[in-house]
């Protein structure tokens, strides 16, 4: 905000914002420590693909779902009191997690079979036959590189001519809304691509 903003703020308003957004439904997750990464990434996935109507579209089956900064957000672009919206840059973001992932696992001489029934939910990896450690390690490194590009593939098709890209697209149509061409919403993209 401004200097004038916080120096005209009232006390009352500031105490009407305490009360309307530091509330339990708008926390929002961190994990720290041991976890499964995983479990998290589905989580993510899945706490998103019901509640953005345009995930939910026959629109292709090479698109992702589009993420969001948290489920219960109430900023939609351009105000903090309706429901908020798919972002690039967090859809870009899980492109990037699962490009990350084909790397390492690519490039990891200690990855076996074993490792396999992390990838299961991986659509084309359900079919993956265990012939030899280097084959199926080909094949989840394929796979995790389509899945990266469900997520860019969704966050493409959203954005406008050109590759414009603001900072959101709205959960029902997909139209781009919220801070026009944000600086962020392209440097995902890069970064996504980076590891592609």
């Amino acid at each position: 905000g401004w200097k004038s903003d916080i120096e005209n703020v009232s006390a009352e308003a500031l105490q009407n914002f305490h009360k309307t957004f530091y509330v339990p439904n708008n926390a929002t997750y961190t994990f720290v420590g041991n976890f499964d990464p995983e479990y998290v990434k589905d989580l993510v996935e899945e706490s998103f693909k019901n509640i953005y109507s345009i995930n939910s579209r026959n629109l292709g089956p090479t698109l992702g779902t589009a993420i969001g900064r948290y489920p219960e957000d109430t900023y939609d672009g351009y105000r903090t009191d309706r429901e908020g919206n798919p972002w690039f840059l967090a859809t870009f973001a899980m492109a990037e997690y699962y490009l990350r992932l084909a790397k390492k696992v690519e490039k990891s001489p200690r990855f076996h079979a074993g490792n396999y029934c992390y990838y299961l939910k991986l659509d084309g990896c359900k079919n993956l036959t265990l012939a030899s450690n280097e084959t199926l390690i080909e094949q989840l490194v394929f796979e995790l590189k389509l899945k990266a590009d469900s997520f860019l593939k969704r966050a493409e098709f959203h954005s406008g001519k050109e590759g414009r890209m603001d900072e959101q697209m709205s959960r029902y149509n997909g139209f781009m809304m919220g801070a026009p061409d944000l600086t962020w919403s392209y440097a995902s993209h890069i970064q996504a691509l980076i590891w592609k």
